[in-house]
Parts: C-alpha cells; sequence; structure tokens
C-alpha cells in the first residue's frame, strides 16, 4: 500500500515537473528578460534603460571598442582578448542563444552556451568586470544542470531538480559573502556608511530617514545581519518564508538608496528558486522535504567556491564584496618627465576601460576596476611606450585610498622603452619603499584588431559604484 502511494506521488511529481508554471521555468523566463534588458539596448523596450549609460546597439559590440588603435584590453582570463576583433558577431550568437533559451528550445544546452559565449565576451576585457553581470552569468550556468526529480529506490518522494537547489545556494552565497565581507571594524563602525553618503552613492529620502532613525553605525549593523540573516533563512526550508521577506525588504531599500542597475532584478528573479517546486508541494507534508541533504550540501559547496577563492586569494574579483573595499583612485602617466593626458590613453582603451581612466582623478570611485587596473600596470606602462614611440622613459602611477579616509598607497612601474625593460616598484602608506622588481617587457596586450571604428566616446557618467560600474 505504501509503495503504492509512493509511485503514484511519483508520477504526479513527474507530470508537475512539464508544468510551465514551476519554478525553473520562471527563473529561465526571468533571467532571459533581465538578460535582454541588460545587454540589449536596441530592442524595443518600455523604457530607456541606462542606454544614457552604456550606449546604443548590443553589449560589448564593435561600438564599444576602442576608438583608435593600437588598443589595450587586459582580459581577465588570458586569450580571451582574442574574441574582441568577433565581437559583434559573438553578440548575434549570444542574441540567438538568449531568445532560445526564453522560448524554451533546449534550455540546459543553450544555457550552459549562453553562460560561456557571455562569460568570454565579459572577460575578453577585464576593465568590463561588473559584480552584477557576473551574479547572471552564473545563473545562467547553474540553470545548465538537471531539471528532473530524482528519487532514490526503495521509492520515496521525489526531491527538487539540482538546477533548483544549486540555484537556492548561489543565491544565498551571494547574501552570505556580501554580509561576512562587512564583518569588519571599519564597516560596523558606520564609517563606511557615512563614506557611501557623502560620495553620493547612497542617497535619497529612504537614506535619510534611515540615518535619523538608526545612525550610519546602525544602518551598517543592520545592513550586514540582513544579508547574513537572508543568506542563513533562506537555507533552512522551515524558515525560507521569513528569509524572502527578509530579502526583499533588503533589495527594497538598496534599490530606493542606490544604483545597482539590473542586480536587483536579477536577484527578485533568483528569489523564485525559493517557491516550492512542483515535488516539494507534493511531499511538503514528509518529515524528510525538511532536513539537509548531501546534495544540498554539494550545491552549497559549488556555489560558495567561487567568492571563498576569491577572500582566499585577497581579490574583489568574484567575492561579492558589496560596498566593503570602495577607493578613490588616480593614475598618473608620465612621459620623459613630462605628464601625458589621460584623455590621450583613453582613445586607445573600449568604452568601460576609457571611463575607468577617465574617473582616474582622485574623485573616481571603484573596487574590482581599481584592482583589474593596477594589475594591468606593467602591461599598460609598455602600451603607453608604443603609443610614443621617440619616447625614452615612461613611468605610471596609481594611487588608491580607501573612501572612508587614510593615506594613500601608491604604485609605480617604470619602462626603459628602448630597451622594453621595466620595473615595479610599490610604496607603503608611509611613503617607504616596498619592493623593487624586474619586470619582462609586457605581451599580449597591445592589439591591433582590424576592426574599424566611426564614433567618439560621450562623456558618461558613473553609476552604480559596486554592483554596477565600480564593481
Amino acid at each position: 500500500m505504501n509503495s503504492t502511494i509512493a509511485a503514484l506521488k511519483l508520477e504526479r511529481a513527474s507530470i508537475a515537473q512539464n508544468s510551465w508554471a514551476q519554478p525553473l521555468s520562471l527563473i529561465r523566463i526571468g533571467l532571459c528578460l533581465v538578460f535582454l534588458l541588460r545587454h540589449e539596448h536596441d530592442l524595443p523596450a518600455p523604457f530607456d534603460f541606462e542606454r544614457d549609460i552604456w550606449g546604443p546597439g548590443s553589449e560589448y559590440g564593435l561600438q564599444t571598442l576602442a576608438p583608435a588603435l593600437p588598443a589595450f584590453a587586459p582580459p581577465l582570463i588570458p586569450g580571451l582578448d582574442a574574441l574582441l576583433p568577433y565581437s559583434d558577431l559573438v553578440c548575434r550568437l549570444r542574441l540567438v542563444l538568449v531568445l532560445l533559451l526564453l522560448l524554451g528550445i533546449l534550455p540546459r544546452f543553450n544555457a550552459a552556451l549562453l553562460a560561456l559565449v557571455s562569460f568570454g565576451l565579459f572577460a575578453a576585457d577585464g576593465f568590463r568586470y561588473l559584480h552584477h553581470v557576473l551574479v547572471l552569468y552564473v545563473s545562467l550556468f547553474f540553470l545548465a544542470f538537471s531539471h528532473g526529480a530524482s528519487s532514490e529506490p526503495p521509492l520515496q518522494e521525489a526531491k527538487p531538480p539540482f538546477a533548483l537547489i544549486l540555484l537556492r545556494a548561489h543565491v544565498a552565497s551571494v547574501y552570505l559573502a556580501a554580509g561576512l565581507a562587512k564583518c569588519s571594524l571599519t564597516w560596523m563602525s558606520g564609517a563606511t556608511m557615512r563614506a557611501l553618503a557623502r560620495e553620493g552613492i547612497a542617497q535619497g529620502q529612504v537614506m535619510d530617514l534611515g540615518v535619523r532613525v538608526l545612525g550610519y553605525q546602525g544602518l551598517a549593523l543592520t545592513a550586514c545581519a540582513a544579508e547574513i540573516g537572508a543568506a542563513l533563512l533562506l537555507a533552512l526550508p522551515r524558515t525560507r518564508r521569513a528569509g524572502l521577506v527578509l530579502a526583499l525588504g533588503l533589495h527594497a531599500f538598496i534599490q530606493a538608496t542606490m544604483q545597482v542597475s539590473t542586480f536587483g532584478m536579477t536577484m527578485l528573479v533568483l528569489l523564485m528558486a525559493f517557491l516550492p517546486s512542483p515535488s516539494e508541494r507534493i511531499a511538503s507534508d514528509s518529515p524528510q522535504s525538511h532536513r539537509l541533504t548531501k546534495r544540498m550540501l554539494l550545491a552549497g559547496a559549488l556555489a560558495l567556491a567561487g567568492p571563498f577563492t576569491s577572500y582566499l586569494v585577497g581579490s574583489s574579483i568574484g567575492a561579492y564584496s558589496m560596498f566593503t573595499r570602495l577607493l578613490h583612485y588616480e593614475l598618473t602617466l608620465t612621459v620623459d618627465g613630462s605628464l601625458m593626458s589621460r584623455q590621450e590613453l583613453t582613445r586607445h582603451l573600449g568604452r568601460d576601460g576609457a571611463r575607468i581612466v577617465r574617473l582616474a582623478n582622485g574623485h573616481g570611485v571603484g573596487e574590482a576596476n581599481v584592482e583589474i587596473l593596477r594589475r594591468a600596470l606593467p602591461q599598460l606602462t609598455q602600451f603607453v611606450c608604443s603609443l610614443r614611440p621617440k619616447a625614452h622613459s615612461v613611468q605610471t602611477q596609481l594611487s588608491t585610498w580607501r573612501i572612508e579616509s587614510g593615506a594613500p598607497l601608491r604604485q609605480e612601474h617604470k619602462a626603459d622603452c628602448r630597451s622594453g625593460a621595466g620595473h615595479h616598484v610599490s610604496r607603503r602608506k608611509n611613503g617607504r619603499w616596498n619592493e623593487s622588481l624586474p619586470l619582462a617587457p609586457a605581451a599580449g596586450h597591445a592589439h591591433n584588431h582590424g576592426y574599424e571604428t566611426q564614433y567618439s566616446h560621450k562623456a558618461l557618467r558613473l553609476p552604480e559604484p559596486d554592483c554596477g560600474r565600480a564593481g
């Protein structure tokens, strides 16, 4: 009798898994719509979403590349910059894939391919890095895992699809990483929150109300507790409803006080992963439905691998350290003892690199983009040598300091343009030399891609500081 009931439950779950209204179908459709809104600026839309910031056309198309050759683009992964000459072709492929995924045609295959193609374009130029775009791509990749309910003999209640479990772990990992990044004395003192308000990054009537009621330190502690609390509550089946309420309140506050592009929309779509799947609704009365399983632990390990690896190596890239490592930064270029205008360099950078360098005037704010600029400094110095073929020496200096306060940390790189040799020096906050290391000539970053550009960069404002442009 029990086996017959279990078999009937499995049959009902199998039929329900094909329903369009199941969470994975809703997430698939939602992520595709967010993707189109963020990346295809020429498609009809109910409103003009950030076109004034990112410009027309497909995101990362040829129109976003450098207007003058040679071009400089430091890839996140060596070799991916080879995709840049084919940007328009890859963008067309990306559009076809997202439309196929939206229609539900070979969803797992197209989700995986769309994630890989999109990440390739994204990582071809490291200056394109944004936390919220990475969250979107990782979500698409996790959507490619198994969509079918599973069961183990003897006949038991069907378990939710692994893709759904993985997406739940992904959402919880984003909140957990962001919350743990805020577990520092600087954040908890309220100094960062005060600096965010002073810099105009967090503003508006809701922010003013929060400061009056809780103060800067109270807001900081509340944000940290909300992110960690949302992760823990969403991870446990019995407390998911409370976790959803907390997460929705958190995003409502962020959306009302900061410019975060499509991050809020992406997270709202992903929160649908915590809706019960058809198999979970059928087995909701079973005590086994509320316990942690090996599949949940595996999903948690996969989701946390990225952000925690970034923390271990001390990198902001992929760490989801939202608004906790923001820096002011200033880039100085010197050729044969004379200052070189940053504007001269920006003509040879893509849209995103040009914006980052243009803002490197001591007033711009960034996080992961500043790290990428710092990493690329030796190659950038050699690239300036190629722009000034008659130059004898080039020196670049990147000064950074926390938005809260503190003395600047300076990193310099000098290159002998005639010999191609260079050396790197870092200066401590107290002004003493930290290191001086010989560096081989940089290769593979200065490109003459063979594409033609017939546009000029517009003066574009800096959008969202962490989940967006400065991320």
